[in-house]
Parts: C-alpha cells; sequence; structure tokens
C-alpha cells in the first residue's frame, strides 16, 4: 500500500496512477474517480450540535444525508457510529479509547440516503463494548482538542471496491480459488477510493444523565 501526503480533492476529480518498474521497464497505470463530499441533513451538521438519545427512547433515530455523487458512480452507502471517550483508572491514569457500532449495508437508490437506529440500542451497544472496570471512571467531556464523543461516519464506495470487497468476502463452495479482481492496466491490483465523512455531536443532558440509569450503562460509571 501506498499514501500520499497530499490532500486528495473531494470534488469529482480522477487520478491516475502509474508505476514502473524500473528493473523490467514495465509500466502499469490504473484510475479512479474521486467521489465528491456529501451533505448530512438530518441532524444538523453543525459543529456544536447536542444529540438527544434518552427522551421516548424506543422511537427510532434517523441520519440522513443527500449524495453529491451520481447515482450510478456509487455502490454503496454505510454508516458507522464511533463513540469516543477516556477512561480513567483509580489512580487516575486515563487512556482515550473508541468502539464502533456498525450499521447494515445500504444500496443505493433514496435520496437522501437514510439510515435508522433506536435510541435505546445506543445504550446496549456502550453496554456491550465497554468492559466494566470496579474502581473506574469514563468521561466523554475530557477529550483531546475538545472533540466532540459521538461521530457519525457516512461511508460511500464505488462498484469496483464494492466488487473487490465481495469477491473476498465469498464462500469458495465448490471453486476453490478466488479469481483475480483487478483495475490496474499492466499489471494486478487495486486503485480504488471511498467516502468517509465524519460529523461530531455531543450529548445533551438528558443523555448524559440516561447513561446513569440505563441498565446496560450505569455500572459503566460515567461523569461529566
Amino acid at each position: 500500500m501506498y499514501k500520499t501526503t497530499h490532500p486528495i480533492l473531494m470534488d469529482g476529480s480522477e487520478y491516475r496512477l502509474v508505476v514502473t518498474n524500473r528493473e523490467t521497464g514495465v509500466t502499469a497505470t490504473s484510475t479512479t474517480k474521486i467521489l465528491k463530499d456529501l451533505t448530512v441533513t438530518s441532524p444538523s451538521p453543525l459543529l456544536n450540535d447536542t444529540v438527544d438519545w434518552a427522551t421516548a427512547p424506543d422511537n427510532p433515530y434517523f441520519v440522513n444525508y443527500t449524495p453529491s455523487n451520481p447515482a450510478t458512480s456509487v455502490f454503496l452507502h454505510d454508516m458507522i457510529i464511533r463513540l469516543h471517550y477516556r477512561e480513567i483508572d483509580p489512580s487516575g491514569v486515563s487512556n482515550d479509547n473508541s468502539f464502533d457500532w456498525h450499521f447494515n449495508a445500504q444500496s443505493p437508490g433514496t435520496n437522501p440516503i437514510k439510515f435508522r437506529l433506536y435510541k435505546n440500542d445506543f445504550f446496549k451497544a456502550c453496554g456491550d463494548n465497554i468492559p466494566v472496570r470496579p474502581g473506574y471512571t469514563i468521561r466523554l467531556d475530557t477529550l483531546e482538542n475538545g472533540r466532540f464523543p459521538i461521530e457519525i461516519i457516512c461511508i460511500e464506495a464505488p462498484e469496483d471496491l464494492v466488487t473487490y470487497y465481495q469477491l473476498q468476502n465469498s464462500q469458495p463452495g465448490i471453486v476453490l480459488d478466488k479469481p483475480n479482481f483487478s483495475t490496474v492496466e499492466n499489471g494486478l491490483g487495486l486503485f480504488s477510493n471511498r467516502l468517509m465523512h465524519s460529523e461530531f455531536l455531543f450529548p445533551d443532558q438528558e443523555t448524559q444523565a440516561a447513561f446513569d440509569t440505563s441498565i446496560y450503562t450505569r455500572d459503566l460509571n460515567f461523569e461529566f
């Protein structure tokens, strides 16, 4: 894998990769069209926004976004909610941790793209992923750089990347060898891209109080 330090233009630009083998002189090339950024319409994309996942906990909560890419160029929509938290041991030593709450991949076809979650399931995800440690406290309000703890990550991927992952994760069945899939001319490999757009939210006062009352999180010792 190779990495660039130059910012990637998220405006639909096309990037071309050229790789030359200095020993053989063979040159391989590939191109990929960068996906454009998207716009989150619900919840509000303001950085200082808060989220209420305590009121009517059995009701659904929606995350909607409007893609900037043509429907024909995106073959996967997905979402992750990542909770960043600081765990402090009895001696006062702290460590920053996080866990990802994954949602099922969504195929294109609707505009805006909609994801639905149930508020109470968020607290269950916390209980499933954060271990109970007697004497430890968990804080969401002392993260580095003042960042907010709830990160909503919207993901889009083009057809070639989706095809690659489908082939890699396919069951072998009768055919034991997985077919080669390449987007490289005069070579073998994958040159593609994906879009990951993040919005950061902070739990409102009702949600903060719910960490102490939910059966899933009341033993985790959240403090604010």
